[in-house]
């Protein structure tokens, strides 16, 4: 490391010294990377996705969403203003490699949306899905859903074009 920046010295004197077509392709490689570094300040928990939206009010993409899981066969719930829970059964395979093989005792899939104001025109909605054995027992787990999250992200993308077509 000590090296680098000793070269680094080297090169950025000789740039400012005698200018050239290198300085100015080490001026620009530097501005392209600065560029690429803007985080949205949200972390993503490991599993999780989100999707951004800019110019449309909280109500206009929980509407939405609430449509897009529902025709997916999720019951949906608003839990707050800024969380909606979603719930169904899971299939059989999920069943027999996650959950419970009896049928009294179903696997359940659980997504919760949480939208999350980044500032004043732009809104994050971030995705977490869970497998949930014993659900509403006194057992009830939830397990974080690492696969499987294609799926989610292209119902959030699925939303986000819902709002960007004409007429919403």
């Amino acid at each position: 490391m000590k090296n680098f920046w000793m070269a680094f010295r080297r090169s950025s004197s000789a740039c400012i010294a005698g200018g050239g077509i290198g300085c100015w392709l080490l001026a620009a490689a530097l501005a392209v990377v600065n560029l690429g570094c803007k985080s949205s300040g949200v972390s993503e928990p490991p599993g999780g996705v989100s999707v951004e939206f800019r110019g449309n009010t909280p109500g206009q993409i929980f509407d939405v969403t609430e449509e897009v899981f529902a025709a997916a066969g999720y019951k949906v719930s608003r839990i707050s203003p800024l969380r909606l829970l979603c719930e169904k059964p899971g299939s059989t395979m999920s069943n027999l490699a996650y959950g419970e093989w009896l049928p009294e005792k179903p696997l359940y899939i659980r997504v919760k949306l949480t939208l999350i104001q980044e500032n004043d025109a732009v809104y994050r909605l971030r995705a977490l899905a869970y497998n949930v054995t014993d659900r509403g027992g006194m057992m009830e787990e939830e397990k974080l859903i690492h696969m499987g999250k294609g799926r989610y992200k292209k119902m959030l993308d699925e939303v986000a074009t819902k709002l960007k077509a004409p007429g919403k």
